[in-house]
């Protein structure tokens, strides 16, 4: 089985907000530290309005968005990113699962189907 994490198997909405993806969190928290924080901030102000831009074409679009996720990929990994991070992100508060994710998880487990859980983000 494969999975989404960020508003797929944790909610999108609560109360009408949007909820926070797990690359927010790390940056949010401060899990990676002040310079990770300083350049995500830099590369979201740079490409997210670019991603909503509909004056952009599709394709030089996607060519953007590729460079913005090989931007935070080179980011995470020069910032000291580990398993325990993602996991410790993970656990935040901040995430909420959406309603039925003990049922899920418990069935694979009893029918001894792997799960593997991918982020959108790439994360």
């Amino acid at each position: 089985m494969i999975a989404d994490f960020d508003r797929t198997l944790t909610k999108a909405f609560v109360g009408g907000k949007l909820r926070p993806s797990i690359e927010y969190i790390l940056e949010e928290d401060s899990l990676l530290g002040p310079a990770f924080n300083v350049q995500a901030r830099q590369n979201f102000d740079k490409y997210y309005p670019l991603e909503n831009d509909p004056t952009i074409l599709l394709d030089q679009k996607k060519a953007l968005m590729l460079e913005w996720r090989t931007a935070e990929f080179a980011l995470l990994i020069r910032s000291g990113l580990t398993r325990d991070i993602i996991k410790k992100a993970a656990h935040s508060p901040m995430i909420i699962f959406r309603q039925g994710y003990e049922y899920f998880f418990d069935t694979l487990k009893d029918k001894d189907i792997p799960l593997l859980i991918f982020s959108a983000s790439g994360l």
